[in-house]
């Protein structure tokens, strides 16, 4: 059994199109779990340890911040994150629970909310890491239209069938079946992305109209 301190440094945080997510639980978490409040400590410091962002098929980067756990004998336990907004630091709060114990939350700069995770604009050289709600996000797909949608619906349907290259302009029928995979499955699957193919197709055709109605009436 590991002792205070071990297990591994950092996790995966997880990405969306606008912001980045942390977890302290994902990252740091075997370090705060053995963690009591009245635990008698002198003043440590854990890290620097690194977050990076990526999106995409290929992995691109999109943002980074290097952080470290900083333990007080006065038990103000915090966060302090270097990113691209400059240095910030996140107080950590112990929470109560009812029939015992308890977990630590963090506590957001901005609203002074306690919450689990932390969410930051990607890049953004003013706003740093804050609470869920904060910044009003939305989900990704609230903004796309149906083509997108159909997109996001193929690429995803196309990775389950082995097909990690991203091209939308290929035919989903030339995909053969994974190894392993059932042929009911495997149908299925094909099925749903030409139902999304022809989606697209449908979408595409009425654009398409609009646009000629445009020219002609030019």
């Amino acid at each position: 059994m590991g002792g205070f301190g071990s297990g591994r440094p950092a996790g995966t945080p997880t990405t969306g199109r606008h912001f980045v997510r942390w977890a302290w639980k994902d990252c740091i978490g075997t370090k705060l779990n053995q963690l009591r409040p009245d635990a008698q400590i002198e003043n440590q410091v854990h890290g620097p340890f690194k977050s990076t962002w990526t999106q995409g098929w290929q992995n691109r980067e999109v943002d980074q911040t290097r952080y470290t756990l900083h333990l007080r004998a006065d038990a103000l336990h915090f966060i302090r994150f270097e990113h691209c907004a400059g240095v910030q630091d996140v107080r950590l709060d112990w929470l109560p629970r009812a029939l015992g114990g308890g977990r630590w939350l963090m506590r957001c700069p901005y609203s002074g909310r306690r919450c689990w995770v932390l969410y930051k604009p990607i890049r953004h050289p003013s706003y740093g890491f804050a609470a869920p709600g904060v910044y009003k996000m939305r989900y990704s797909t609230e903004n796309q239209d149906r083509i997108d949608r159909a997109n996001t619906q193929l690429l995803k349907l196309r990775r389950r069938l082995g097909d990690a290259s991203g091209d939308l302009n290929l035919n989903t029928r030339c995909l053969r079946k994974p190894h392993r995979m059932h042929w009911r499955t495997y149908e299925r699957l094909l099925a749903r992305a030409e139902h999304y193919e022809a989606i697209k197709e449908a979408e595409l055709a009425v654009l398409v109209n609009r646009l000629l109605k445009l020219a002609r009436s030019a």
